[in-house]
């Protein structure tokens, strides 16, 4: 009986672990580059290279006629994506003029004109969990 019961724990270890395991498939993302209109930013979508994560630039700039914000999105380098997300700042995210960067891993992610900072950072933080325990299994 123990011996069922060891099997059983093995088999559900087992699915555990391949459930856990990341299959190379590659993120697709949105992008368009110094657009101003939001919709053109949908039209288009790219899949990502191995090891890159989704992006949204966010471009705000002084007019004669007021504030304009331009935005890129695409595919980017996971570690450089995120070393430039860093830099972002709640205030200056919001300065005229400023240019903040967010990065996201899931298909489509980067659909949103912009992203809170809060949102960002957690998921950053989902990210470098996710990993950790990724890591433990």
């Amino acid at each position: 009986m123990a011996s069922g019961w060891r099997n059983k724990c093995l088999c559900l270890c087992f699915i555990v672990f391949l459930h856990s395991l990341r299959v190379a498939d590659c993120l697709s993302c949105y992008s368009c580059h110094y657009e101003n209109v939001q919709q053109a930013c949908l039209e288009t979508e790219v899949t990502c290279e191995w090891g890159e994560v989704c992006f949204n630039t966010v471009y705000r700039q002084s007019q004669y006629n007021g504030v304009t914000v331009i935005t890129s999105k695409g595919c980017k380098l996971r570690g450089e994506c995120e070393a430039l997300q860093r830099l972002n700042e709640d205030s200056y995210c919001e300065a005229t003029p400023s240019e903040c960067v967010y990065c996201c891993d899931e298909d489509r992610c980067n659909g949103a004109q912009s992203l809170s900072p809060v949102y960002s950072a957690l998921v950053l933080t989902m990210m470098v969990l996710k990993g950790f325990v990724n890591h433990m299994l």
